[in-house]
């Protein structure tokens, strides 16, 4: 299961279903680096 271990999200859950969770983690981290720089 590619999407396992990572966190509970429903778009996580309907990306990883359709890119192989690739984007899902891509997206994970554009936002976490976003709420850094916005901090």
């Amino acid at each position: 299961d590619v999407g396992h271990g990572m966190p509970s999200s429903p778009l996580c859950s309907t990306t990883a279903q359709t890119m192989s969770g690739v984007a899902c983690h891509h997206y994970l981290w554009a936002a976490q680096t976003v709420e850094r720089l916005q901090a």
